[in-house]
C-alpha cells in the first residue's frame, strides 16, 4: 500500500509538472527554439548525471536504433518547438489544450503502424473533438494568431504521438532514461544551427529559469513519471496523464493571471473529453 501511494504521488507530481512546464513559454523572454534548446541544454546534463551514477550502459544495439532514436530527436524537438510557440502565440490554455489532441492521433496512427484494427468509436470522438477545436480558432486565416498557435498546437500533438509509438518499439530493447537520453541529445543537435537565425540575449535570470526548466520540469519530471509506471494501473495512468492540461491552465490562471474565454473553455472541455475517453479504452484495468 505504501509503495502505491508513493507512486500515485510521484505520478501527480509528475503531471504537474509537465502542465507547468508550459508557463515557461511565457515566462522566458526569447524565441521557442531557444527556450527548447535551453530545456534540453540543462535536462541532458541532469539525465547524463543519473545515468552516470547508475552505471548505465550507453551503447547501441544496432545501428538502426540509432537511426531510429536519431527520428525519435527530430520529432521531439518539432514536438517542443510547436508548443512553446503555439503558447507564445496565444495562451497556456490554448497550447495546452490543442497539445492534449495527441490521444485523438495515436488511435488512427497506432492501429496503422502496427497493424491493428481500427476502434470506429475512436474516429467517432476524434471527429467531435474536430469541434471543440473551431469553437476556439476565432477566424480561420494566416493573418490571426490563434489560428497559426491552434495549428502549431495541433502539430505539437501529433509529433507527441508519433514520439509516443516510436518510443513503444524502442522500450522493448532500451530503458526509459537511456532512451530520455539520446533522445534529447540529438535534439539539442539538430536545433542547435537554428539558433544562429534568431538574436540571442540571454542574461542570469534566463539562464537560471532556462535551467529550472531543464533540470525540475523536464529531467526530473521524467523521473518521477517513470518511477511511477512501476506500481500503478495503466487506466490511473491514463487519468492522471489528462490532468496536466487541467493543472497548467490553473497555474496558468494564478501566476499568469491568464483567464481563457468561453469559447476556448467550452472547445477545450470537447476536446479534453474526448482525448480523456479515448485514453481510457486504450488502457486495461
Amino acid at each position: 500500500m505504501q509503495k502505491r501511494v508513493q507512486n500515485l504521488i510521484s505520478l501527480q507530481f509528475a503531471v504537474l509538472l509537465f502542465g507547468i512546464a508550459g508557463l515557461f513559454g511565457k515566462l522566458i523572454p526569447i524565441s521557442s527554439t531557444q527556450i527548447v534548446l535551453g530545456r534540453l541544454f540543462f535536462a541532458n546534463i541532469a539525465l547524463l548525471i543519473f545515468l552516470l551514477i547508475k552505471r548505465a550502459d550507453f551503447s547501441f544495439k544496432s545501428n538502426k536504433d540509432i537511426i531510429s532514436l536519431f527520428f525519435s530527436g527530430a520529432i521531439l524537438a518539432i514536438h517542443w518547438f510547436c508548443f512553446f510557440k503555439s503558447i507564445q502565440l496565444s495562451s497556456v490554455a490554448i497550447g495546452l489544450i490543442c497539445f492534449s489532441s495527441f490521444p485523438l492521433f495515436t488511435c488512427i496512427l497506432e492501429p496503422l503502424i502496427f497493424k491493428e484494427k481500427i476502434i470506429v468509436r475512436n474516429i467517432f470522438l476524434a471527429s467531435i473533438s474536430l469541434v471543440g477545436i473551431y469553437f476556439i480558432i476565432p477566424e480561420f486565416s494566416s493573418q490571426n494568431n490563434i489560428f497559426n498557435a491552434v495549428v502549431l498546437g495541433i502539430l505539437s500533438g501529433l509529433s507527441f504521438s508519433l514520439l509516443a509509438i516510436n518510443n513503444k518499439l524502442q522500450t522493448k530493447k532500451y530503458k526509459t532514461e537511456f532512451i530520455c537520453f539520446y533522445q534529447n541529445l540529438f535534439a539539442f543537435g539538430i536545433l542547435l544551427p537554428f539558433v544562429f537565425f534568431n538574436e540571442i540575449s540571454l542574461n542570469f535570470e534566463i539562464v537560471a529559469k532556462l535551467s529550472v526548466l531543464g533540470i525540475v520540469f523536464t529531467a526530473l519530471a521524467h523521473g518521477l513519471y517513470i518511477y511511477s509506471l512501476s506500481g500503478l494501473k495503466a487506466q490511473t495512468v491514463a487519468i492522471s496523464t489528462n490532468l496536466e492540461p487541467v493543472y497548467g491552465i490553473l497555474a496558468a490562471i494564478f501566476i499568469l493571471n491568464e483567464m481563457p474565454d468561453f469559447r476556448s473553455v467550452f472547445g477545450g472541455l470537447l476536446i479534453l473529453a474526448t482525448a480523456f475517453t479515448i485514453n481510457i479504452s486504450k488502457t486495461k484495468i
